[in-house]
């Protein structure tokens, strides 16, 4: 054989073997891309509701989980943490159930009263200051985790 076919061969391997690294990465990219995401936020604010004696309103915590991924998910369940421990699990403002399927780029949000969640804090943790997460899974087990946000259970006490 001569040089030129043996330089050759070693052009036409190194080629191939730059494709197929190629080819796998890109794989690898594409198949992250097309994860299950949601995305997870934890905020403070205002529940209005209204009644015959008109409108009334309360401080509350906010959960919105947003499906960033390409795909359909299914959110089964999503709770309030603190401390690791799950202290309230929280109901879709809409449907009122704990399962919320979201299309791409859809959200669902959950919410409850301070109140509620410095007693529900009182019972299983401690009062004070306490920090907060929220906590969603969908449906094939994947957890996303919130911000945390900072509650004081002795400002919102059940009267």
């Amino acid at each position: 054989m001569s040089n030129l076919s043996i330089n050759t061969e070693i052009i036409t391997t190194i080629v191939a073997i730059a494709a197929l690294l190629l080819s796998i990465f890109n794989f690898i990219v594409d198949r992250i891309d097309k994860k299950p995401k949601l995305i997870v936020v934890l905020s403070q604010g205002n529940i209005t509701t209204e009644s015959r004696n008109g409108n009334s309103s309360e401080e509350g915590i906010f959960v919105e989980v947003i499906n960033s991924s390409h795909y359909e998910d299914t959110v089964t369940n999503v709770n309030i943490r603190a401390k690791g421990t799950t202290v309230m699990d929280l109901t879709n403002f809409i449907t009122d159930e704990q399962q919320s399927t979201l299309e791409r780029g859809e959200n669902a949000i959950y919410q409850t009263s301070k109140r509620e969640l410095s007693q529900a804090l009182k019972n299983e943790i401690v009062a004070g200051k306490v920090k907060i997460r929220a906590l969603a899974r969908n449906a094939l087990g994947k957890t996303s985790l919130s911000n945390t946000i900072i509650i004081d259970t002795n400002q919102h006490s059940l009267q």
